[in-house]
């Protein structure tokens, strides 16, 4: 009999966020394993819904969130309430709120998806599983978890933590709000039969406060995204040193090392007859126009937007260098580590510091240096990449070869993660 499987998710295709493909990889690679997958998850914004991977032999429920949907679709996205809300949502109140506490943003209560988690369990009362996966953030999908195991109809309920809830290194949440949250998590960790999250670091802060089995799940790539990605290079030849960043720039992310060591170089003339961009392709967050700006590095950085998910791994692909912000916090393995160690370029890990976990792991797969925030060996190699881009002679079209690749870095493919991930479920009997 087919093992029935429900992933509970608020990041899930086509909304283009990392987040969406651990999500997306583990229900395409159960089902073509045999499972019966279910994934219920919310309606995305058409303008942020430009990943367009094939739909596997699983089923997507899509459930609103309570009133925050219709006010989205009467006033947000409203061309005559639009200005309000943005300037709204851009004051420092709200700022505090959602990128320093993490409140209304996923990370810490309260949160809009909390009014959507309580709606879907109202509905779930006959339909049974025989696993629930719940991956948070937001926290608010481990409340849908507790409920089905509490009501019977699930026979094991397994907590994903992408990101921690009460011990994030990025929000800090509420002093009013702290202790209700810990009393929740642990209600939520002593009643589910298995945890994993995405690194050892944050496995280990996991244990420290449950004594319910922690496994790391990483994230990583998908060797089908490479099939078919076109050759052409998505660069034109024209000589400048491109330094590409991909995906969102959070406060805690600071790219002032590396804006430095590239002033260092506009100093000393390097840069003159060396031309360098840093091209930032995702989310815009105004904290960093005032970055560029006190860093007086306006004419080398470009902004692309949000870009579709293969021209985000063409750029990877065709970058001179990548940029990997890092941050001063244990365990932080983005689903973009991976993608980088796959795309070819050197990596540039910049702002962590020795124990950086992404750091470790460009290191040991020597695919790259963590810099932390010393800008004089960060000029020091940007100078010997430069040399190098101007005595290299193009090659042509590009593409990248996943047999390849070191043993290192495919043990991190997006299938072997999920396989690993089913050996979990089915060892805790189902």
């Amino acid at each position: 009999m087919k093992l029935k499987i429900l992933i509970v998710t608020a990041f899930f295709p086509p909304l283009n966020m990392i987040s969406s493909l651990r999500t997306y990889s583990w229900a395409k690679y159960w089902s073509q394993l045999g499972c019966e997958v279910t994934v219920l998850t919310t309606p995305k914004e058409p303008r942020y819904s430009t990943i367009n991977l094939p739909r596997g032999n699983y089923q997507v429920v899509e459930v609103p969130v309570p009133f925050f949907t219709d006010i989205g679709r009467q006033y947000v996205h409203n061309p005559k309430y639009a200005g309000i809300f943005q300037k709204l949502k851009h004051t420092s109140v709200v700022q505090r709120l959602r990128m320093k506490a993490g409140a209304f943003n996923g990370s810490r209560m309260p949160d809009i998806h909390d009014l959507w988690a309580l709606k879907v369990v109202s509905f779930l009362k006959t339909v049974q599983w025989d696993v629930v996966v719940t991956t948070g953030g937001p926290y608010s999908v481990h409340i849908i978890g507790f409920f089905l195991k509490k009501r019977g109809l699930v026979r094991r309920w397994i907590v994903d933590w992408r990101d921690l809830w009460t011990d994030n290194p990025i929000a800090d949440g509420l002093p009013i709000l702290r202790q209700i949250e810990r009393n929740i998590e642990n209600t939520f960790h002593r009643t589910c039969d298995i945890i994993t999250t995405v690194s050892p670091p944050l496995a280990r802060i996991l244990r420290e406060s449950t004594t319910k089995p922690v496994h790391v799940i990483y994230n990583g790539f998908d060797p089908d995204d490479y099939l078919s990605l076109p050759t052409q290079p998505i660069f034109p030849e024209d000589g400048i040193f491109r330094i590409v960043y991909t995906g969102s720039i959070y406060e805690k992310r600071d790219p002032r090392p590396l804006f430095r060591a590239i002033k260092q170089l506009e100093d000393q003339n390097i840069l003159v007859n060396n031309p360098l961009k840093v091209i930032v392709a995702g989310y815009y967050f105004p904290f960093l126009d005032l970055t560029i700006k006190q860093e007086n590095v306006k004419q080398y950085v470009e902004f692309r937007g949000l870009v579709a998910r293969p021209d985000s791994l063409r750029m990877q692909r065709d970058a001179d260098a990548l940029l990997l912000l890092d941050m001063k916090a244990e365990g932080i393995l983005t689903g973009k580590v991976f993608e980088y160690l796959v795309a070819g370029p050197p990596i540039l890990v910049v702002g962590g510091d020795a124990q950086s976990s992404a750091g470790a792991l460009v290191e040991e797969c020597k695919r790259g240096r963590n810099y932390q925030t010393d800008v004089k060996a960060l000029a020091s190699d940007l100078i010997h990449l430069l040399h190098e881009k101007r005595h290299k002679r193009d090659t042509g079209n590009k593409s990248i070869n996943i047999a390849n690749l070191a043993p290192e870095i495919l043990q991190f493919s997006r299938e072997q993660q999920a396989r690993r991930m089913l050996d979990i479920i089915r060892e805790i009997g189902v």
